[in-house]
């Protein structure tokens, strides 16, 4: 039993050494504290900043799709929800079949292709590819003669146009990409 005894004084000479450290512990942390919460009640009287100028709501590119041509009809135009992509078929208001033009206006990210096409006749798709300026715009137009159809690719600012059209003259093409506004739409 002794040296029990021993070892009770010593744990306690311990805890009584430890107790005087943690109350200046404390006493740094109530310190750190005090100077914390009367940061904050500054900062609470403190002018507020002006709010930011609230941004102008960004013009849909559905607007910026083509009016039909005269003796055509748009069936309804359709868009992403961002206002990033929106696309519209036209067809003849007499119906006739097979007959179509399509235009799609989109953000480069949903673009597909990007490359610089080449230039000449394709064997393998039996289009023709050539460089066209529509509206001082740049860009390619890609066409097959024998079924009449084909696709013209134009970039406005971040924002690529593309028609396509089957069983119409490629001037068909080159009119709808001329009646988008693609000055303002480059500016968006």
């Amino acid at each position: 039993m002794r040296p029990r005894l021993i070892v009770l004084p010593a744990a306690l000479a311990v805890l009584v050494g430890s107790v005087a450290p943690a109350l200046a512990r404390d006493a740094e942390f109530d310190a750190l504290r005090a100077a914390v919460k009367k940061k904050q009640a500054e900062q609470a009287t403190a002018p507020k900043p002006a709010a930011p100028a609230a941004q102008p709501a960004r013009p849909s590119v559905k607007a910026f799709l083509p009016a039909p041509p005269k003796g055509w009809k748009m069936r309804p135009a359709q868009e992403l929800g961002d206002f990033s992509q929106a696309w519209a078929n036209y067809a003849p208001a007499s119906g006739g079949s097979g007959v179509a033009l399509d235009a799609t206006i989109a953000a480069h990210s949903f673009a597909i292709g990007g490359a610089t096409p080449k230039l000449g006749f394709d064997p393998a798709s039996g289009m023709t590819i050539s460089k066209v300026t529509v509206a001082g715009r740049p860009g390619y137009l890609a066409w097959n003669a024998s079924t009449r159809s084909g696709k013209l690719n134009l970039t406005a600012g971040r924002y690529e146009v593309m028609i396509a059209g089957r069983s119409v003259a490629p001037e068909a093409l080159t009119a709808l990409a001329a009646s988008i506004n693609l000055t303002k739409l480059s500016a968006l």
